[in-house]
């Protein structure tokens, strides 16, 4: 029979887990506090914009801190240079918040998305970088990973939901008068930090020596990846290599949103292939051991469809920073295609790995975004003046 956890027990796994993520706990409390300022302030606009940046800041050094834990936790070094790298690395983050507009616009919010999604990439590979591991291992890491976040909302949420329904209860009930507020500071708070510690108190260690990282792969997963993901995707190939079949007999031109297409096909194949990877070689997996087999090799013909799609527009319109990161997409599905195309032994941290780097480069510096699409606007923007004064 399954026992209930004590008291004693759930403030040890507590205090465990603010020890061993110190910095990351830290970020909680002072994303969480600033957050429950912005809503209980909410008619005083005049510091709501400096109160967010430094939610933001708290909510990617949470996640950046936490691959350094990571990384220094595996790699077994001092906890001084742990704290000084990611005080450090933390530090760079706020400068390149803080330096945005007053009122981030969408632009600038799209190169905070695509920096949050960098570093939770590096999350699920940064334990790895300093130690000598199998693919298994790696696999049940991020398994364990993805379990725990999805954990950690089911928790939250019922909990969010008990909590409100007992203080709607004490308002109807007793007629007891709560501020206005008091719903969305619940919600900051369990979202903020109980959230955040019960998802860090999972987090598997990566220098284990003992069998905690040792591959368990859930019945369930396999069905809906055999039975539901995987013949979805199948479909979808039918359907855009019958497309490019179709544009290559009557030579017209591919539809603009047929790039968007072939990219979550692609995304979303890579997914599969990374769902099924530990069973896929299993010799009653013909369809799994097919997929894994010929898959990169399907998304040959489409890459071509893709580049003629994207760059037939960037030829017409020039660079936005839509076509730029479908673009930069492109590359990087070209990148990975090859790699497991080429490579005999194929590792599959390669796919993070690549993808983090690639929208990293895209966020800062000559190569990004936004400096060329600026350059390409403003480029087609003085030929144009040069064609009206002629």
């Amino acid at each position: 029979m399954a026992k209930f956890p004590s008291l004693q027990s759930v403030f040890k796994a507590t205090a465990d887990t603010i020890n061993r993520f110190p910095l990351e706990t830290l970020a909680a409390f002072i994303g969480t506090i600033y957050s429950l300022i912005i809503i209980d302030n909410i008619s005083d606009s005049k510091n709501s914009p400096f109160y967010g940046k430094i939610v933001i800041c708290s909510s990617l050094c949470l996640v950046l801190f936490l691959s350094l834990s990571l990384y220094f936790e595996s790699k077994k070094s001092k906890t001084a240079i742990r704290f000084a790298t990611s005080l450090f690395l933390g530090g760079l983050i706020a400068a390149f918040v803080f330096n945005l507009s007053e009122k981030i616009t969408f632009i600038e919010g799209l190169q905070l998305f695509v920096l949050s999604i960098a570093l939770h990439l590096l999350v699920s590979f940064a334990g790895f970088i300093p130690k000598v591991y199998d693919q298994e291992e790696f696999w049940e890491f991020n398994k364990q990973l993805f379990f725990r976040i999805i954990t950690a909302a089911i928790y939250s949420s019922v909990l969010y939901l008990g909590l409100s329904l007992a203080i709607l209860a004490i308002t109807k009930l007793f007629n007891v008068e709560f501020y206005d507020e008091i719903y969305a500071d619940l919600f900051v708070i369990i979202s903020g930090v109980f959230n955040t510690i019960f998802f860090l108190a999972g987090v598997p260690e990566t220098n284990n020596t003992d069998a905690s990282l040792k591959l368990s792969y859930p019945k369930g997963l396999k069905n809906f990846t055999q039975f539901v993901l995987m013949p979805l995707i199948s479909l979808y190939l039918i359907i855009l290599l019958c497309y490019e079949t179709k544009i290559l007999i009557i030579l017209s031109l591919p539809v603009g949103w047929v790039s968007y297409l072939v990219l979550i096909f692609a995304i979303f194949g890579i997914l599969s292939f990374l769902l099924i990877h530990p069973i896929a070689k299993e010799t009653g997996n013909l369809w799994m051991r097919t997929f894994s087999k010929w898959f990169y090799f399907l998304l040959v013909p489409l890459l071509g469809l893709l580049f003629w799609a994207i760059l037939y527009r960037v030829n017409l319109y020039g660079f936005t920073h839509e076509r730029y990161y479908v673009l930069l997409l492109s590359i990087w599905l070209t990148v990975v295609v090859a790699y497991f195309i080429i490579n005999k032994q194929p590792k599959i941290k390669f796919i993070p790995i690549s993808m983090c780097l690639f929208g990293l480069l895209s966020i800062a510096g000559p190569q990004s975004a936004d400096s060329i699409s600026k350059n390409s606007q403003l480029s087609r923007f003085e030929e144009y003046m040069k064609g009206m004064g002629t």
